[in-house]
């Protein structure tokens, strides 16, 4: 009897080792897949940093590029100002010549008028030079 019992003793001491090492290799699987998923974990903390630090550095280049932008159209605002300037200088400048041609217009018709009132004159003055030596 003594025997059975060490028999029975030693199967469930057997059984109990047995599920220890069940419990032992569960636990040891977990902790693989807990070690996996922190690994996981950090690599796509790693990930998200990196682009966060690429976002952060596409605005500071967009920043740069709004920059020159501003800087690039008030420079182009600065040089239409002073194109309109200067098309307003040319129109007065315009306005003035013809006012000028106006003028040599008027005083080409006066001259007309003198050379015609000459050319009678001197018309009517041949016919009395004729009229007096007949």
């Amino acid at each position: 009897q003594a025997a059975e019992s060490a028999d029975a003793a030693r199967s469930a001491a057997d059984a109990r080792a047995a599920d220890a090492r069940a419990e032992s290799e569960a636990l040891r699987s977990a902790h693989l897949e807990a070690l996996a998923s922190s690994s996981t974990a950090d690599s796509h903390t790693r990930r998200e940093r990196e682009l966060r630090r690429t976002a952060e550095a596409a605005a500071e280049l967009a920043r740069a590029d709004a920059q020159r932008t501003t800087e690039d159209l008030m420079e182009a605002r600065g040089a239409v100002a002073t194109t309109r300037a200067h098309t307003q200088l040319l129109l007065s400048e315009l306005r003035g010549v013809d006012c000028q041609l106006a003028d040599a217009e008027d005083d080409c018709r006066l001259a007309r008028r003198r050379i015609s009132s000459a050319e009678s004159a001197k018309t009517a003055a041949a016919a009395a030079a004729a009229t007096a030596a007949a």
